[in-house]
């Protein structure tokens, strides 16, 4: 009589060290987190007039907007650059980020079917939904190529920067999507308070203004957010001025480690019973 071939035997285990986190399990799921990132890139434009399209109309839309009202119904200090380059620019990291944040906070919820019936890692969740956002992220800096081409603004060296800021821009979108998305699983309130949120972590980073506008107690709790660093950092690398010093950006960076620490550590908390509660 022939054997019978043995079979592969996964056992999963509780997670310890820095395993808790999960980042040990993804790197046997990379075909899963390609299928997971082109699942969420069709369900984003699929039965949609524009398509991809919308890519250019998220960030373009807004920084027209607010081109029309910060200079014909009022006026913001912009140091001598044009005010639609110097709110494209801070587009580029806040779209990348509120966005991805509103998609991905409630992605566990609206995917619990799936989660109660099969077991896969719950982090390409989040993971794959920001990842999706790298093409919003490039699509928004060209808009910014053509804006300052368009006032013959120069480059510096500075752009040499970029690649490590949108490395910067994924991490605090993945952050504060960990955050949320551990959240509204036991908490449906969250999803609810979520675009309440974003609108006010709008008005209170310097994308519709700069910090030069600011002075006071307002300009130091502007500079504790953690989304300032990253708008001043992709001004400084674009068009070669910020008001925010290198002291400053480097605190960002580490606040963003930070917070990404953090995301992942609550999302391990969310994850031990997430099939049962959401």
């Amino acid at each position: 009589m022939s054997s019978v071939p043995s079979l592969p035997v996964t056992e999963i285990q509780p997670r310890r060290g820095l395993d808790g986190f999960g980042l040990r399990e993804l790197r046997h799921t990379g075909n899963l987190l390609w299928l997971f990132t082109m699942r969420e890139f069709k369900l984003r434009y699929v039965q949609t007039a524009l398509g991809p399209l919308w890519v250019v109309v998220n960030p373009l839309v807004p920084a027209l907007l607010f081109t029309f009202v910060f200079t014909k119904v009022t006026t913001i200090q912009t140091g001598g650059l044009p005010y639609l380059a110097v709110v494209s620019v801070a587009m580029v990291p806040w779209n990348t980020v509120s966005r991805t944040l509103g998609r991905g906070g409630g992605a566990l919820v609206g995917q619990r079917q799936l989660l109660t019936k099969v077991y896969f890692p719950r982090l390409l969740v989040p993971l794959s939904i920001t990842i999706t956002f790298i093409v919003d992220y490039l699509v928004a800096l060209v808009i910014v190529v053509l804006v300052m081409l368009r006032f013959d603004l120069p480059f510096t060296w500075h752009l040499v920067v970029l690649p490590a800021l949108a490395i910067w821009t994924l991490g605090l979108a993945l952050s504060t999507t960990l955050l949320v998305a551990a959240v509204s699983v036991r908490r449906r309130d969250a999803l609810s308070a979520l675009p309440i949120a974003i609108q006010i972590w709008l008005y209170v980073s310097p994308v519709v203004y700069t910090l030069a506008s600011l002075s006071g107690l307002a300009r130091t709790l502007i500079d504790f957010n953690p989304m300032t660093s990253l708008i001043e950092a992709h001004r400084w690398a674009i068009t070669g001025s910020t008001e925010l010093g290198a002291t400053a950006m480097a605190g960002g960076v580490l606040l963003n480690v930070v917070l990404l620490v953090l995301g992942l550590a609550a999302f391990r908390v969310a994850d031990r019973n997430m099939a049962d509660v959401v």
